[in-house]
């Protein structure tokens, strides 16, 4: 069994391409795929990735939990579909002043140790750092309690934190250069 993993960074149209992917269920269940729902997804990935983040880690028995969670998702299916933000971090975390998605290598390595036995090929979509900013701000302020958009413009864009580069190279060294492919969000 295969697994594609879409890494939905916010703001890069993840809730889109998650509903086109499960509005083609029947579709893509005719090729030999699923995709999994928000739920399902949940429910494979979330206590493993937990304990994954929390050294010393038993890979053994939370890779097994994973790959028999995604084989009972899968009901028979030869690939497996993830769609899903928050392998990379919440949204609130988006705006520290450390780093974009400051958790994101950790959890894109603890991700590839439980899928390690797996055949995954890992897709994530990069947004223009002034329009990302600027509708992950929005997005932020719907969520959670105002705060300027200065405090975002000097912290991420001025000290040069809003940067892509450090997530691209968590993924290329946790599954490799030929399990990545990345793509702009605006030629989406």
């Amino acid at each position: 069994m295969r697994e594609q993993l879409h890494l939905g960074v916010h703001k890069t149209a993840t809730t889109h391409i998650q509903e086109s992917l499960w509005a083609q269920a029947d579709w893509l269940r005719a090729r030999g795929r699923v995709a999994l729902s928000f739920d399902e997804t949940q429910e494979v990935f979330q206590t493993p990735l937990t304990w994954a983040l929390d050294p010393p880690v038993n890979w053994r028995p939370l890779r097994r939990e994973v790959a028999s969670a995604l084989e009972g998702a899968a009901g028979g299916a030869e690939c497996v579909i993830v769609s899903f933000e928050r392998f990379l971090g919440p949204l609130r975390d988006l705006f520290s002043r450390d780093a974009l998605y400051p958790e994101a290598a950790a959890r894109v390595h603890a991700l590839a140790g439980l899928l390690s036995d797996h055949q995954v090929t890992v897709f994530l979509a990069l947004r223009d750092y002034a329009r990302f900013a600027a509708s992950a701000y929005c997005e932020a302020l719907r969520w959670g309690p105002f705060f300027p958009f200065d405090a975002v413009r000097d912290d991420l864009l001025r000290d040069g934190l809003l940067d892509w580069r450090p997530l691209v190279t968590a993924l290329l060294e946790a599954f490799g250069a030929d399990a990545v492919r990345l793509w702009r969000y605006e030629d989406y």
